[in-house]
């Protein structure tokens, strides 16, 4: 078997397998994703039918190995570009020579076959192979059972070779980032943007002259240029769009996206927009976001996602992959600044609240890339075009993943949703709708602990006075990353609560995390003097590996 690529056969037609069904003795370590009813869960014991009435000609073999990788940062803040690049470059570099050794080992385990396609991940757990489908379900069941049996292996995902969907519809307008825009006053200078998109963005359109851009192009890769792939990389930082001196990298995912953030993390990027859904639309948590919270917890790059889009009331509202995942900035779509746009998905399965928060998504014309659309592929686009800014102000945010999230969850505009979720979230819109001018005049606001293994159950982790005026707007945002081993079963969270005490000591108010790893909490000052804001250990940690906490605030007038 080779050690990376073997050639990727290009077929012409799908073979349709019309009522046809496998049969597959399995163990707990195979999870099926992807086959008409979604399935996430282990299968044992029994002989089970996996597919029916599918149009399936490739399946991926998912092979997730059982790693104890962790490279700890001390909790260091006032970066610079050049200290945030070096921390960055060391724990990438870190990973990827663990990885050399370990998956050559998992490799050698595996079973030797005619694969059309071998991926050896170079920062996860991960080899991915390309098999067809025919021969698998017909000749070869027994190799799923070979490869469960490998010590090393912890779970093996059969999946179904989709394509990803684009989460295009519409448009709608920019947040409160004219200034920097037309100004030129922010650009997202030294800023690398990661696209992972249905497809790879026109390099030599006239929206991108005088910008660096570059799109993978390796004759073993299948790449199709996209209007989508152009249109989205147009507004995060094309001639007309947000992040203008940022530098974007685009990439077309197909399947388990380990290789197309390997290609990422070579390149350095800061940020990941995935504008983009995969997979079938249940709202569970699937392998592929596990994916992205691993890259988030390990390598320190922060992931921004759409929610999705219901078609035709056949999603039920749910959520899309990889929104789903805990790590990620997951963003909704607005219509206006009070009312979340009527396609924007919002539902889960999973007990995570999301989205995080809602952007633009109604009627946005993307200058130069002659289209106008609505979507909240245009959310998170334009979200990660202002979180590029963000990063050029601090550069801290290159580096912390959840102090991005803390930041624009802080300081997003409540659009009057009722609060009903534990976490303070609203179900619909999550902390509102997205504020840069807001997040811009924040961004000192800062407070941030460190969790580790010496923490027990009701400690103080973190506890601050800030002075504040009666009558002004607080809003309080607490996120951390949880621990991620690249396995939808590997999810590991702490629990916190975040209180708020009055100046005279009595308690206002409290958020409890329990699923999730994003708090709010939003008081209008009934008093001047100083408030007390807590975040307290609740239990005992799940994992011992130091975890960074940040708290943002920011202070409004009532309006």
């Amino acid at each position: 078997m080779r050690k990376l690529f073997l050639i990727v056969l290009i077929l012409s037609s799908i073979l349709c397998f019309s009522c046809y069904s496998v049969k597959v003795e399995c163990c707990d370590k195979i999870v099926f994703e992807g086959f008409g009813q979604f399935t996430d869960m282990s299968y044992k014991g029994e002989i089970i039918d996996i597919i029916e009435d599918d149009e399936i000609e490739d399946l991926k073999l998912i092979i997730v190995g059982k790693s104890d990788f962790n490279f700890n940062i001390d909790l260091v803040e006032g970066l610079t570009d050049a200290e945030a690049e070096k921390i960055q470059s060391m724990r990438r570099k870190a990973g990827a020579a663990y990885y050399k050794e370990f998956n050559q080992k998992l490799l050698k385990d595996i079973p030797e076959y005619n694969y059309k396609n071998v991926y050896v991940s170079k920062y996860f757990p991960q080899v991915v192979l390309d098999i067809d489908s025919e021969e698998l379900m017909s000749n070869n069941t027994n190799l799923l059972k070979k490869i469960s049996t490998i010590d090393l292996v912890d779970t093996i995902y059969v999946c179904n070779n989709d394509i990803l969907i684009d989460k295009l519809y519409s448009s709608c307008n920019l947040l409160g980032v004219s200034e920097e825009i037309y100004n030129g006053t922010l650009r997202g200078n030294n800023v690398k943007i990661g696209m992972i998109e249905s497809g790879i963005i026109d390099v030599d359109h006239t929206n991108f002259e005088n910008i660096t851009v570059e799109a993978r192009d390796a004759w073993y890769f299948i790449e199709n240029v996209t209007d989508h792939a152009t249109t989205m990389a147009s507004c995060i930082g094309g001639k007309e769009g947000i992040a203008r001196g940022a530098s974007i990298y685009s990439v077309q995912g197909a399947g388990n996206p380990s290789g197309e953030i390997d290609w990422l993390l070579d390149k350095g990027v800061d940020v990941i927009n995935c504008s983009y859904g995969y997979g079938t639309v249940n709202g569970q948590y699937s392998s592929h976001s596990a994916t992205y919270d691993y890259a988030i917890w390990t390598y320190g790059v922060s992931v921004i996602a759409a929610s999705g889009n219901e078609e035709d009331d056949e999603n039920d509202y749910y959520i899309s992959n990889p929104g789903l995942a805990y790590n990620a900035i997951t963003v909704g779509g607005s219509s206006n600044s009070i009312t979340k746009w009527g396609y924007s998905c919002y539902e889960e399965s999973s007990n995570i609240d999301k989205p995080t928060l809602v952007s633009p998504a109604y009627e946005i014309i993307t200058q130069n890339a002659n289209e106008c659309g609505s979507g909240t592929s245009y959310s998170c686009a334009l979200t990660t075009g202002c979180a590029a800014l963000l990063m050029e102000l601090c550069p801290d945010l290159k580096v912390y993943p959840a102090k991005l999230t803390a930041l624009l969850t802080a300081c997003a505009n409540d659009m009057n949703y009722p609060s009903n979720l534990e976490s303070g979230l609203d179900e619909a819109v999550g902390s509102g709708l997205s504020n840069f001018a807001e997040c811009k005049d924040s961004i000192n606001n800062c407070i941030s602990g460190t969790s580790s293994s010496t923490d027990q159950a009701d400690d103080y982790i973190i506890d601050q006075d800030i002075y504040l005026e009666a009558g002004k707007e607080l809003c309080i945002a607490v996120a951390w990353c949880g621990k991620s081993n690249d396995s939808v079963s590997s999810w590991q969270l702490n629990t916190y609560i975040l209180c708020l005490f009055r100046p005279a000591g009595a308690q206002i108010d409290f958020k409890y995390s329990l699923y999730n790893n994003v708090l709010l909490l939003r008081y209008t000052t009934q008093y001047t003097g100083n408030y007390n804001i807590l975040l307290i250990q609740e239990g005992d940690l799940v994992y011992s590996d130091p975890t960074n906490i940040f708290i943002y605030y920011s202070v409004r007038d009532v309006e």
